[in-house]
């Protein structure tokens, strides 16, 4: 695997005023940076090219990476439209490798991205989901699973009522590039999530599965959970 697509545009709405000067992944986790944990863990499975796909404060995502000089071989691209991390993502087609992994910019993990690559490629599968079992249902993505990890349902957050025998997707990702854009022309210049709007759309139409894991991965997305990252994180690299 040599591609790892960072998902870093969103606002963090729910860490203000915490970050009115920041974008979320320049947060500070034990002295580094969200981002420098994911792309030291991108160093640690030898991905060999970032791209980095930015919308709020892009500029200061831009000057960080001029600065620290943390990988030899990252692409910055904004999202000047605003259209949502699903569009962002068809609309850098031509930058994206056949094959790739996609983590969103606020996901603190010691994941062994090798075993999930493995894995995604000995099922022959088009889009893997990491899911785990959380404490956070509430207010996460969540996934039921057919024979074989194949996924079943996608539930979108909020929930009245959780599914039985659910998994919360952790938003981390194995992408096939060529089937994530069998319905390009049809949600073309709109505003669309990855996981909300475009997954379930693919849903019945490619081959999807789950890679259930007990490693550490957490969600800094509100100020509860960033405070929970800070006290329990422990890194190898």
């Amino acid at each position: 695997m040599k591609q790892l697509v960072i998902m870093s545009g969103g606002k963090g709405t729910r860490l203000k005023p915490l970050i009115n000067k920041l974008p979320k992944c320049l947060i500070k986790i034990n002295k580094k940076t969200l981002l420098e944990h994911q792309l030291l863990l991108a160093k640690k499975y030898k991905f060999k090219n970032i791209l980095l796909l930015t919308g709020y404060k892009s500029s200061s995502i831009n000057n960080f990476i001029k600065k620290k000089k943390l990988f030899n071989n990252i692409r910055i691209l904004k999202d000047k439209k605003n259209l949502g991390n699903g569009s962002a993502l068809l609309n850098a087609k031509e930058y994206l490798e056949d094959e790739f992994c996609l983590i969103y910019c606020d996901i603190l993990t010691n994941i062994n991205l090798s075993k999930l690559v493995l894995f995604a490629k000995n099922k022959k599968t088009d889009l893997c989901l990491v899911v785990n079992k959380n404490s956070n249902f509430q207010d996460s993505n969540l996934i039921t699973f057919g024979k074989n990890k194949v996924v079943k349902n996608i539930y979108i957050y909020p929930h009245k009522n959780i599914p039985k025998n659910c998994y919360s997707s952790e938003a981390i990702f194995f992408c096939k590039k060529d089937k994530l854009y069998l319905l390009k022309k049809k949600i073309s210049n709109k505003k669309i999530d990855f996981v909300k709007d475009l997954i379930p759309q693919l849903l019945n139409k490619i081959k999807i599965h789950g890679y259930k894991t007990s490693e550490y991965i957490i969600d800094c997305g509100t100020y509860e959970r960033l405070q929970k990252a800070r006290l329990n994180f422990r890194s190898d690299f």
